[in-house]
This record gives C-alpha cells, structure tokens and sequence, in this order.
C-alpha cells in the first residue's frame, strides 16, 4: 500500500497535478485497495485449496491402488495431507469408523470432503472407488488412466493459471509505459506551451489515473477466481440457444421479425423522403436509410445468423460437457451393460446433453441390438469426435466379457483426450475477453494525448494571436 500511494504521489508531481486533484486519486486508490488485497488472499488461497485436491486424489489413488479398501486408503491419505483437507478427511474416517450412516456408508462419508472442494474429478474418484470396495473386478489399469488424468489436469490448470498472470503483467506494464509515454509528451510540450495549470488538463489527467487503478482492479478480480470450477452457461440461454440450433427454421424467424421490419422500414422511409410532409424530420434523412438498412437485415439476414450462431455455441457447449460425461459412463462400464450404463447417467448428466440421451434412450429400448441409435446422437450437429467415441461404445456390446475391460480402458484414454481439448477450450472461453484488456492503457493514453495536444495548439495559437 505504501509503495502504491508512493507511486501515485510521484505520478501526481511529475505530472504537475494540484493538491485536490491528487488528493481525489489517493481517495480512490485507499478505497480501491482493500478489494485489491482481498483478491490476492483469495487468489493465494485458492491456489492452496487446488493444491490440497490435488494432493488428495494422487494419494488415494495410489493408495487404493496398494489395497482396495477405502478405509485404508483415506488413513493413508490422512496422514501425507495438511490443511483443511486433512480436518475433512478425518470427518470421514470418524463417520464410518461410527458406521451408523441413513442409506449409503461411503457417499454419506465423502460428502464432508466433496462439500469443501467443487470438484468433479474428486465425486467421479470418489464413485470408482465406491463401486471396486462393493463390487471388486478389475481396476488397476482404470486407476492408472485416472491418475494420469489428474496428472494432466494439473498441468493443464497450473498453465492456465500462468496464462492469467501474464495478461496481469501485460495490463501492468502497458498501463506503466502508457503513463510514461503521457508523461513525456507533457514534458516535451511544456517548451512550446504550458498545460498543466488548465482545469481541462488537470481533469483528464485525474481522470487517467483513475481509470488505470480500477482497470487494474478490475483484471485483477476477473482473474483471481476459483481453480476448480468454472463458469457456466445460464440454463435458460442454454435451452433457447440448444431449441434454436436443433429447430430453428428461417421462415419462422422471419415471420417473428416481420413487425420489426416493417416499424424500421417505415419509420426509415418518414425520415428519409417524408421532409416536403414533415419540414421537420428533413435533418434526419440519413438516419432514416439507416433504419430501413437495419430493417432490411432483421429480416433477410439475422435469422439466418443467428441460427448460425446458436448452432455453433451449442456444439462449442456440447464439446464441453461430453467428456465429463462420458468418462463416468466408461467407468461404470465395469460392471454394467452399455444401456443399463446411459439410462443410469441420466440423472447427473449436463444439462446440454440430456434431450439427446432422453431420445438415444428411447431409441435404445426400441432397437437395443444395431448401431443405429448410437449413429442418431447428436448427429444434427457435426461432431466426428463424440460420433466415433459412440461407435466405440455399441462395440462393447459385441465384445466378449474378457475383452470388456480393455475396451473401456481404450475409451476412458481416449475420453481423455477429448477432456483436454474440452478443458482448454473452457479456459480460453474464461479469459477470451480479459486479453482484449491490454488495449484500454493504449487507448485511455491515446485520448488524453489527442486532449493534450488540442489544448498546446489551442493555447499556442491564442499566445500568437
């Protein structure tokens, strides 16, 4: 805080800033800097909490992996964790060591770990372990396809994460260089013209600091968040994009457009021709074409575009979930068959796929033996990715029971793959906008250059006159 308020006194001198107009900005960046700090901690602690989940999972996997008993294994992981996650887990060595629980022992126990860490990742390995301790088989190359996707995971996370801090430095250093470029022309102007006494210059240059401080407050709440969860798509907007993609039709949505085309159009054509009527509207002409352009593209162009549009955010939003879903498919495969598998997954499945397996399941009850259902899912939308991932899956019902197992080790690698590339699109979602951010110093220095320079013309011109 003390360097901050430092460096902004020495801004506001080099700058010739009057005592009120510095003091406003020390106003500002002492109200600004608790929500600052407040965001660092939480950035710091949730990258502890990451850690912590992380840490978690290698253990019990690799613990599991020694003796399949869950009770073992959360001892284990107990006694290698810190923090938080060890007071939890021992809620839930404590829970069923009591062994008095209302209708399942181990989901009852791991709720008290799962409540404290959004994580996906820790209910599917939580699920996997549940059904080896009940039900046993094979599981030892399951586990090892799910260790190395935490591993991946992890990496994937801790690049992401750097990938935020340098668009922070980014933002930073462009907001510094942008102060000093600002800084030397005012210097450099100060040999033609003195502007640093005028209001207009004390009130632009004000108003630039104070957009940089809440610029940087802004990059840096937007890019302190959770490293477990991400941002959803309203549910709502999911649907109307989902309904639109699937069944949009063009002459629909022009006849839905129809009365706002003919509102522009008309109200374009007052405007444009209606002067020798109306002597008022004549300095409107041009505004009027503008609305009988838009009128005209409302109703030839948008429903075209925006059919165009839903479909690809639907797909972009299918290729997201689909492999979360797939892998809890895979992994209870182990002892279930491929229909009885989709019908169970219903339940917990994302939002954007369960019109698409309410159909397959349907399909499935009618013709549960040939291929022909699972070529139907989601084949209005092209996807090679998930369409070959489910000619995969039919395969496991033609393959016998001693080729099950590698079967589904062949589709949870390759559901793996697909996870990648759905979790780095996620990502470059979340910060799509935020990298567009290291524009504003630019453009913010840009026009208190363009007001400076008006002002030593002006007053260079006035001092000739």
């Amino acid at each position: 805080m003390l360097f901050v308020i430092a460096a902004l006194i020495g801004a506001g001198i080099f700058y010739s800033l009057k005592i009120q107009y510095l003091a406003f900005i020390l106003l500002v960046a002492v109200v600004m800097m608790p929500g600052m700090i407040t965001t660092q901690f939480r950035y710091v602690f949730e990258q502890q909490k990451f850690s912590d989940a992380v840490d978690y999972m290698e253990y019990m996997l690799y613990e599991f992996k020694k003796k399949p008993k869950i009770l073992y294994a959360l001892k284990a992981a107990e006694d290698s964790c810190t923090g938080d996650i060890k007071k939890r887990i021992k809620k839930a060595i404590d829970y069923i060591e009591n062994g008095v629980y209302r209708q399942d022992l181990y989901k009852e126990a791991f709720y008290f770990i799962e409540e404290g860490y959004d994580c996906e990742r820790i209910g599917v390995i939580h699920k996997f372990l549940m059904k080896i301790e009940a039900e046993g088989g094979e599981y030892q190359d399951s586990l090892n396809i799910i260790l190395d996707d935490v591993k991946n995971w992890t990496e994937r996370t801790y690049d992401f994460q750097k990938e935020k801090a340098n668009i922070k430095s980014k933002v930073l250093i462009t907001i510094i260089l942008s102060l000093i470029m600002c800084a030397i022309l005012t210097k450099v102007s100060a040999q033609v013209y003195v502007i640093t006494d005028g209001t207009i210059y004390q009130v632009v240059t004000t108003g630039l600091i104070i957009a940089f401080i809440f610029l940087y407050a802004f990059v840096q709440k937007k890019l302190s968040g959770s490293w477990l969860i991400g941002d959803a798509v309203p549910r709502k907007k999911m649907f109307q994009q989902y309904a639109l993609a699937l069944a949009g039709d063009i002459k629909t949505l022009r006849k839905k457009e129809f009365p706002n085309m003919v509102i522009f159009v008309g109200l374009g054509i007052l405007l444009a021709f209606g002067s020798g009527l109306i002597p008022a509207v004549a300095p409107y002409k041009n505004l009027g074409f503008l609305l009988m352009a838009y009128g005209a593209f409302t109703f030839f162009i948008k429903p075209s575009s925006d059919i165009k549009a839903a479909k690809k955010n639907t797909i972009k939003e299918i290729n997201k979930e689909f492999p979360g879903w797939f892998r809890n498919l895979a992994i209870n495969l182990q002892k279930e068959t491929v229909q009885v598998s989709i019908k169970n997954s219903l339940k917990e499945a994302p939002l954007i796929l369960k019109p698409a397996l309410i159909s397959l399941i349907k399909e499935l009850d009618d013709d549960p033996v040939t291929m022909k259902p699972y070529i139907n899912f989601l084949s209005s939308f092209e996807l090679p990715d998930i369409s070959s991932a489910m000619k995969m899956l039919y395969s496991l019902n033609e393959a016998g029971q001693e080729e099950v197992v590698t079967q589904i080790n062949t589709l949870v690698a390759r559901n793996n793959q697909l996870l990648e590339k759905s979790e780095k699109l996620k990502n470059s979602d979340s910060i799509s906008i935020t990298g567009y951010l290291v524009v504003f110093p630019m453009a913010f220095s840009l026009v208190k250059m363009i007001v400076d320079m008006a002002l030593i013309l002006l007053g260079f011109m006035g001092s000739v006159g």
